[in-house]
């Protein structure tokens, strides 16, 4: 049994998941993932009701926040999320800019899940918020810079 992963592997995995960069040559680990540069969109969706490994959470609705969409995220090197890093046996990539979303119905945000733009789209990193957010009607929900990180770990 496996008990681990090379840490530049996992960086490339990281880099891929998140949209900061396409599969390159020898990154064969995904069948899907973001196409290519910042051409491709990710979206964050906000979560009511956190999922698991295997069922998606249950997507916040109302105000303007459009369900199946969330907050639009620009990916490839320059977008909104930087090369993942290395450290204390884990990867980490985090965001390098604000994602916001104005117009918020009232509601409880306890989570988040990133997923790409696929024609079918994939749900890639998923989990809880470390303190859940709540908004009243017309309010603008904002993750600053390097709130919202993408972790593997074992």
């Amino acid at each position: 049994m496996a008990s681990g992963i090379d840490s530049q592997r996992l960086n490339d995995w990281l880099a891929v998941v998140v949209g900061e960069s396409a599969p390159g040559a020898g990154v064969a680990v995904l069948a899907h993932g973001f196409t290519s540069g910042a051409s491709s969109q990710g979206h964050v969706r906000l979560m009511t009701a956190n999922g698991n490994s295997t069922t998606n959470g249950t997507e916040l609705s109302g105000g303007s926040y459009v369900q199946g969409t969330g907050i639009v995220y620009t990916t490839g090197t320059s977008g909104t999320f930087t090369a993942p890093s290395y450290s204390t046996g884990q990867g980490t990539t985090q965001t390098n800019a604000t994602l916001s979303q104005a117009g918020m119905p009232a509601a409880t945000t306890t989570g988040i899940e990133i997923w790409d733009s696929a024609g079918t789209p994939l749900r890639w990193p998923w989990g809880a918020l470390a303190s859940t957010v709540t908004t009243n009607n017309g309010d603008t929900l904002s993750f600053g810079s390097g709130a919202i990180a993408a972790v593997l770990q074992g």
